[in-house]
């Protein structure tokens, strides 16, 4: 089963999307709400130039096991964008008007209290819904000479048993 989740997530007056394709195969799905999960980071104002951290939002999902229950090993991987490798690599948003023009950010994944990376493995009871929260975070430096206008980003997840 193919699940498409959006993550959109307001950036000043810009917008970064996040956006979280998710294909889950027949017994791990997101139920996460197609757009919902959002990391809203206000207004950046070049001229304060200061930290902006994202509200933090969640992707949830659960994993269901044949009968007989117990645990189930899933397998989580993130699609970054073609942002992510222009030089420097690292994530990035692109600017929507002057698409040479890219402004960084920085994104964390927690799952049971404890920081992730992907790919990541983990096992998790039968039906049990599941929390992957994700925070982001614009440096001041960043920003404060990035170039004026709309920037958007898109990252995927694929979850699998």
């Amino acid at each position: 089963m193919k699940l498409n989740n959006i993550l959109p997530a307001l950036f000043g007056g810009a917008v970064l999307l996040l956006a979280g394709t998710c294909h889950a195969a027949s017994s791990c799905f997101f139920s996460t709400p197609l757009g919902s999960a959002v990391l809203q980071f206000g207004s950046l104002d070049p001229a304060s130039a200061v930290d902006k951290p994202a509200s933090p939002t969640s992707l949830q999902f659960t994993c269901t096991k044949t009968p007989g229950g117990g645990q189930i090993t899933f397998h989580i991987t993130e699609s970054r964008s073609a942002n992510y490798n222009v030089a420097p690599a690292g994530y990035k948003m692109r600017n929507t008007s002057v698409i040479t023009e890219y402004l960084p950010y920085q994104i964390t994944y927690t799952h049971n209290a404890a920081q992730i990376t992907f790919p990541y493995n983990a096992k998790a009871a039968d039906g049990v819904l599941q929390t992957i929260n994700v925070t982001g975070n614009v440096l001041g430096t960043d920003y404060q000479n990035a170039y004026y206008g709309s920037y958007s980003d898109t990252i995927g997840f694929d979850i699998t048993p």
